[in-house]
């Protein structure tokens, strides 16, 4: 009878010590949020995500983003001029976080605005710069699949400008 106790103790131990390893690595995000964009058009992307035991995580967060550009004279000014530049596509930042002891951790991605066409200049004695900035809504994700959805934002720098 000591002989199935035992048995039965140390089948039931080590089946609660697999079930406790599968939840560990099981990532969830618990929350996610999004701020900006800030003065320089980058949007940050905060989460926090449990569930994944020991193991350095990579998350990564996605949106796409649209961005216009144009010049501006020695003033501060916008010259009355279609010198502008619109450029969109996906934006993504990544980064590798350690978790806790309790497998969770938390941590923020910044995403910065898509580049300006290559062809796009700006006259002599006429600066470019970031107009205005548009993100849609931003996914963080995680490597087994799990997802977290927050709002973009936008911001116009030179409402001015025509």
């Amino acid at each position: 009878m000591k002989r199935i106790s035992i048995v039965t103790l140390a089948v039931l131990a080590l089946s609660c010590f697999t079930a406790t390893n599968t939840w560990a690595q099981n990532p969830k995000f618990k929350s996610c949020s999004s701020s900006g964009p800030d003065s320089s058009g980058d949007l940050s992307a905060c989460f926090d995500i449990s569930g994944l035991g020991s193991t350095p995580t990579m998350i990564t967060a996605s949106t796409t983003a649209t961005a216009v550009y144009g010049c501006i004279n020695k003033g501060g000014q916008c010259p009355n001029a279609a010198n502008k530049s619109s450029s969109s596509g996906t934006v993504t930042a990544s980064g590798t976080f350690t978790p806790d002891k309790n497998g969770r951790a938390s941590g923020c991605l910044t995403l910065t605005p898509p580049p300006p066409v290559n062809s796009f200049n700006c006259p002599g004695g006429q600066t470019m710069v970031l107009i205005s900035v548009t993100y849609d809504t931003v996914t963080l994700s995680a490597p087994n699949g799990a997802t977290c959805t927050t709002g973009g934002g936008s911001a116009n720098f030179f409402p001015n400008c025509p």
